[in-house]
Formats: C-alpha cells, structure tokens, sequence
C-alpha cells in the first residue's frame, strides 16, 4: 500500500505543479480499491516511472530513500519528489542552485601538474619553412610527439628520420644550417612553428602538457615601488634597472632586474612574482664593460633579450622556461619556483650558438 499512496501522492503534487486538477485522494484509492488488475497495473507504471526519472536529490543523497520523482513543470528549477521509507513522509525539495554547483563541483578536473623530473634534455628549432624541427640536444630520442614554444604555444609533432652531419655543416644551430646538422627530424601536424624559434620537445605520455600555461611576453618598464622595495631589502643591494617581461595565470608576473654595483661584483636577477611569493634567479658576475654576463654586452641587461619558453604548473608552484639572447646566441634556462628561490634544473640549461 506505500507503494500506491507514494504513487497516487506523486500524481496529486505533479497535477497541482502542472496547473491541472489530479483529483483527490480518497476517489482515487476508491477506484484503486475496485479492481485488483488496476492495482497491478499502477505498480507496473510506477515501477517503469521510476526507471525513467532515476534522480535524486545531492541534498538528501546519504540518507536512505525510495524512488524519486521528477515533476514535468517546465520552470528552471524542476521538483523532485522523495519518500523516506523510514519515516514515511514525502519531500519535495527543489534542483537550485545548491544542486547545480554540486553537479559541477563533481565533473570538475583534477589539478594538472608537470613533473620536473621527468623533464628531458630535447630542444630543437624550425627551419625556415616552420614545418619541420631538428631536435640537436639529443640525437636519439625518436618517441617526442608535442613541440612548446615561445608564450606556452603546444603543437603536435611526429618522428620522420633520423639526420647526419655533412660536409656544409657550419656548426651553427639555426635554420640556415638546418639541413647539414646532425639531429633528429620531427615534423608539425596541424600547425606551422616560427622559422628559426627554439622548441621545447616532449613525450606527452610522459610529462603533463595541459600543465602548460600560456604566456604573454610584453615588455613594462613601469614596475610597483612595492616590488621594488621588496627586492632591495631581500638583496641588500640597490636597483639599477627593473622590467617586467611577462605574465601569465591570475596575475603572475616575470620581471628582469639589474642592480648596483657592490665592488667589483655586479648582480641580473630573473623574478617570478605571484600572489603569496616573490622569488629570483640571482646572475652574479665580475663586472666588465665588454662582455659580463654575455659576450658583448657592455656590461648592461637589455630587457628585449628576455623572453619566456613557457610556464607551467607544479607541485611546488610554477616552472617557467626563460630565453635570454646575446651577441653569439642565445640560452635557455628551466627554473623551478622553490620556497626561497627560483631554481635551475640541473642538466636543462641549453645554449644554441648562432653568430652571423
């Protein structure tokens, strides 16, 4: 009999949502009560009611109930009817907001992060149409299939072949060398890389490319006296020149510093600024108005000679790749955003000679 009154209760509250009259209770459980065939046949509907409207109520989802009930009403937040078996009673409670967060919260991804261990030594550069790559840091790795470059941009990439060295090799790593190199020879699927633009492969089964954030390389030179202030005291030296270079994420930014000189001895930090940190990458030379930290320099930082690979996102909080281009080429640092500071990986620093 609960099964009936639960059906006949059901119909009652679904008639009086949808505007019609239902009847009322008493007729319908005097003609129920007329014929043990329509008996039959109402648990036979609600059984099928049931298979047809499987939807319960989060709120209610760890107390223990019978089939629920959608009603046909046509609003934005549709009714679902419940028994509690336990007690009896019918609930009637409605899909609000309440449950349409939770049935995101549910479907929401897991956190992606980019293991730094298991970063290879696989940097490569597009020749000059931007169809193919020729990965020259290791000459062996055919299994790579995304290429990261400049701002984050992911492309997929397949093996072709591997390339020896011939005769018209000029020892050069950019792309009017590109066909006499030793290297292994990918080729963009779908895309088109920059001509000459240095590449960042990897294997995608193996390190996690949606860790990869994109990067907008923009070139500040106003920068917050907050960030300034914090750097002079963390460093005990006094500013020369500060950019920022970069951002990326919720307000992260990536700045290039160069300060005073202390003695002999004269200091470029690379900083990453995020929204509980401030660290750096210290470059500590003997100064020297020829060449300091690259050959050539003069002995000043020039902030167009800085740009980011990529960020991405660990465990302890972001990876960014940083290009810094000089007179003979250019280099590529992984630093690894630590507690105190921003850390190169070991074995990750690459260099690509390339002097006209």
């Amino acid at each position: 009999m609960k099964k009936l009154l639960l059906v006949l209760l059901t119909a009652m509250v679904i008639g009086g949502c949808s505007g019609k009259n239902s009847g009322s209770v008493t007729d319908s459980a005097q003609q129920s009560n007329q014929s043990t065939q329509q008996d039959n046949n109402l648990q036979t509907d609600q059984t099928s009611n049931t298979e047809a409207a499987n939807h319960t109520d989060p709120r209610e989802e760890n107390k223990q109930t019978s089939s629920a009930y959608i009603s046909k009403d046509t609003s934005e937040t549709p009714t679902v009817i419940s028994l509690d078996e336990s007690s009896g009673k019918i609930r009637l409670a409605s899909s609000s907001k309440e449950q349409r967060k939770t049935s995101q919260a549910r479907k929401a991804p897991a956190a992606q992060f980019l293991d730094t261990s298991k970063l290879p030594d696989t940097y490569s550069f597009a020749d000059k149409t931007g169809k193919y790559l020729i990965l020259y840091s290791n000459t062996t790795d055919t299994k790579m299939d995304r290429a990261i470059g400049d701002g984050g941009k992911v492309l997929t990439i397949k093996y072709v072949r591997k390339q020896d060295s011939n005769s018209k090799n000029d020892g050069r790593e950019w792309a009017k060398n590109f066909d006499n190199m030793a290297g292994v020879i990918y080729q963009v699927v779908g895309g088109k890389a920059v001509p000459n633009d240095t590449y960042y492969l990897v294997n995608s089964k193996k390190v996690n490319v949606k860790a990869v954030l994109p990067v907008t390389n923009e070139i500040k030179a106003k920068v917050e006296p907050s960030v300034k202030m914090k750097l002079e005291k963390l460093k005990s030296l006094k500013l020369k020149n500060i950019w920022e270079i970069a951002h990326f994420g919720k307000g992260n930014k990536v700045y290039v510093a160069e300060f005073k000189k202390k003695g002999n001895k004269v200091t470029a930090s690379i900083i990453l600024k995020t929204a509980s940190k401030l660290v750096t990458k210290d470059y500590v030379a003997d100064y020297d108005p020829i060449t300091t930290w690259r050959v050539d320099d003069g002995g000043e930082i020039v902030p167009e000679s800085f740009s980011l690979l990529f960020s991405a996102v660990t465990k302890q909080g972001y990876l960014i790749g940083v290009k810094w281009a000089g007179a003979e080429g250019e280099t590529t640092d992984l630093l690894n955003q630590t507690s105190t500071e921003l850390k190169e990986i070991e074995q990750q620093t690459n260099g690509r000679y390339m002097v006209p």
